[in-house]
């Protein structure tokens, strides 16, 4: 039950950043920036503009961290690191879902 909790606190943090840099006036800078420097067709200004790219980047990391930190811990124990290809798409994808309910 403590591992659900957890991953929805995980999803909801990632739904929080990439909704801060993408959408609100908090990340306006950074947007700001993207335009200046790339082209709207960059792959950098999507990323700063499209909360489902930004979120699975951010889940990436948000997940990474803790797996790497997990499996350093314990060596013996190759699960954190299992978990990494399914956990990370799936926080992302949530994480845009969430996103995408809040903004539209």
């Amino acid at each position: 039950m403590i591992i659900l909790v957890a991953i929805v606190i995980l999803v909801l943090c990632v739904a929080f950043f990439a909704k801060a840099v993408t959408y609100d006036l908090v990340g306006l800078p950074i947007r700001a920036w993207a335009e200046e420097k790339f082209t709207k067709a960059s792959k950098v200004y999507k990323l700063a503009t499209c909360w489902w790219c930004l979120a699975f980047w951010i889940s990436l990391v948000a997940v990474c961290t803790p797996a790497l930190v997990a499996t350093s811990l314990y060596l013996n124990n190759w699960w954190p690191m299992a978990t990494l290809p399914f956990l990370a798409p799936a926080v992302a994808y949530a994480a845009g879902w969430v996103v995408d309910r809040t903004v539209a």
